[in-house]
């Protein structure tokens, strides 16, 4: 049975989008800067000071590394927008559910690797999981407050 939309859903999709093209930049970024300056250009992105000299074998893995992350942030930014405009701003169930299950796990593991053993600040990084936060309270309320169509799969 169809869900009728909801301004709750609407907002909600609104906020997974914003998580969307938060990951989006945060992910091109370093990527950008890899591939214009190499393995020393995306430690600078991460914040980590590393000289030319100190570049071996090792160090060109670990930038390949994160090149890998952030690329794979990209993606999640990209498969965030994607499913907030086309599922979950139409109150699908399933869009709810892959953002909420997949985006849930990136942002526990950002916050359990990233931010509680202090590598990153609090803000402005504490941004996308509270936009995560808002996107699922708000995608869950839209679900919960509708009512099935009385046409169903008739809707258009």
């Amino acid at each position: 049975m169809e869900r009728t939309s909801s301004a709750y859903s609407k907002i909600g999709a609104i906020f997974f989008v914003i998580w969307g093209v938060i990951h989006v930049i945060v992910g091109a970024i370093p990527v950008i800067a890899y591939f214009t300056g190499g393995p020393i250009a995306i430690f600078a992105q991460n914040e980590m000071a590393v000289s030319a000299e100190q570049i071996g074998p090792l160090l060109v893995h670990v930038g390949n590394i994160l090149v890998e992350y952030r690329t794979d942030i990209f993606a999640f930014g990209v498969l965030s927008i994607l499913i907030a405009v086309t599922l979950v701003w139409k109150n699908k169930a399933p869009g709810f559910w892959i953002n909420t299950i997949v985006l849930g796990i990136v942002d526990v593991a950002f916050v359990f690797a990233q931010m509680v053993p202090g590598y990153q600040p609090l803000f402005p990084p504490v941004i996308g999981p509270a936009c995560y936060v808002l996107a699922v309270g708000f995608s869950a309320a839209g679900l919960l407050r509708s009512r099935p169509h009385p046409m169903g799969s008739l809707k258009r």
